[in-house]
């Protein structure tokens, strides 16, 4: 079975019609992306102790980031209650992209795993931004 395709004759006037609208499209999108982020510190929120490897791990992204974003990165850690304290803190925090969550694989999958209820859904409440480490686990 074969699908007709037909082709569309554009005049040069809905040509350069289309063209323009496409380019103020992209003009626009352009003035609204244009915000200057970040224009203030960056809090990156480890829910683990300090001196852990999370810890480490937050450090450096924050150094390494910051030095190419030409802005500080606060690395804050707020251990307890099973990293459910730090995570429930990024995700009542306003959502503008200056309190970010160092979310390890404790409290986005291993919490709504073993806890019945924890104060964040893992799926709707955060966005992953990047992968900083991998690391095998196995279960025994």
């Amino acid at each position: 079975m074969s699908i007709p395709w037909k082709l569309v004759e554009l005049t040069l006037a809905e040509l350069t019609f289309a063209f323009l609208g496409f380019a103020f499209a992209l003009a626009s999108a352009a003035v609204t992306c244009a915000a200057d982020y970040p224009s203030r510190p960056i809090h990156l929120i480890v829910p683990y102790a300090a001196g852990g490897a999370a810890d480490s791990v937050a450090r450096v992204v924050a150094k390494q980031i910051g030095k190419a974003e030409g802005q500080t990165i606060v690395v804050e850690n707020r251990g307890g209650g099973g990293s459910i304290i730090g995570t429930e803190f990024v995700n009542k925090s306003d959502p503008d992209g200056y309190t970010l969550l160092l979310g390890q694989s404790g409290p986005i999958s291993i919490n709504p795993a073993v806890y019945k209820k924890i104060p964040y859904d893992p799926e709707k409440d955060f966005a992953p931004i990047c992968l900083t480490t991998s690391y095998p686990y196995i279960m025994v």
